[in-house]
């Protein structure tokens, strides 16, 4: 995937180094995205819910499939991470090349039918993408 002549985006498979960015910026965004969580308090949030995160990463079905800089593949651009191929579990692209496509690049292989959380940009998401059905619940 190239952005506008620019630099060349590609996916590959997660590495230990990716986990601190990933649960770090899947509990911010979360937390500051979500109207549900600004109602709980930060530190309660942040504890409990890395805890979810935690059971998703573990779940033998969940994939992480990070967008990187062809030409520096620890430049992490965006990541999404799904259950088979059809749970989206959460995805999130920096700030700077959000629109541009990287969410669909990064999903290109996956049939996804169910979204397991929901922010201001998933409800849009929701929204247009009328197939694809909201349960926080995951699987339960």
């Amino acid at each position: 995937m190239t952005q506008n002549n620019q630099a060349s985006i590609i996916t590959r498979h997660v590495q230990p180094r990716d986990t601190d960015y990933i649960y770090s910026s899947w509990l911010n965004h979360n937390y500051y995205s979500n109207p549900y969580f600004t109602h709980m308090p930060q530190d309660l949030y942040f504890k409990e819910y890395s805890k979810e995160i935690n059971k998703i990463i573990k779940n033998p079905l969940a994939e992480i499939t990070i967008a990187v800089l062809e030409e520096d593949p620890n430049m992490i651009i965006g990541y999404a991470v799904t259950t088979g191929t059809d749970t989206l579990n959460w995805v999130y692209v920096k700030k700077d090349y959000r629109n541009k496509g990287v969410a669909k690049f990064l999903l290109a292989s996956k049939h996804i039918t169910k979204a397991t959380t929901l922010t201001k940009t998933g409800i849009k998401i929701l929204n247009t993408h009328k197939h694809i059905q909201f349960n926080p619940l995951g699987d339960i």
